[in-house]
């Protein structure tokens, strides 16, 4: 049996306009009557669309206080085979910690990363202290490859949504 909890997903970047619509179906499907969603979602073509991004960042910003498992799987799967861009966020709940999920066009796949409860990325104490304990052997360059293992690649800023 599922569980249901808080996720909220942005989306931005690049869309081509041929995927306007097909965009629109999975986000259609969402619970657009979400009590936690303090700004609904219907937009039903290219202008409505665009009426609907947040007014600071100029992404699409969407949440889901009941979402499966936190996630918008029907959602990121149409993003990622069109190759654009995300960033989701999901609510900790029972044995799942919260987490940060980033797309961006030209991923194989999407960086994943767990959060505290205040939003803070966590990063396992037993990687830490094995790059301690490289830096205390003098071996620098091996602790700055276990880091960059562990922390991931840099990903960019999520760019404001655009039809292009």
């Amino acid at each position: 049996m599922a569980d249901y909890f808080w996720g909220e997903i942005e989306i931005g970047g690049p869309v081509p306009p041929r995927l306007v619509n097909e965009l629109l179906d999975p986000i259609g499907r969402l619970d657009r009557d979400d009590p936690i969603n303090e700004t609904p979602f219907y937009a039903t073509d290219e202008a409505s669309l665009l009426e609907q991004l947040d007014e600071s960042t100029h992404v699409l910003h969407l949440v889901d206080g009941q979402a499966r498992y936190g996630q918008f799987e029907e959602l990121e799967a149409f993003l990622r085979e069109h190759g654009m861009a995300y960033d989701r966020r999901s609510a900790g709940k029972y044995e799942f910690s919260p987490e940060l999920v980033q797309f961006r066009p030209g991923m194989p796949n999407p960086e994943s990363c767990l959060l505290t409860n205040e939003d803070v990325p966590v990063v396992k104490l037993d990687n830490v202290r094995e790059a301690y304990e490289l830096l205390k052997c003098g071996r620098s360059s091996a602790a700055l490859a276990n880091l960059r293992q562990v922390i991931g690649p840099d990903v960019s800023a999520l760019a404001p949504l655009t039809i292009v």
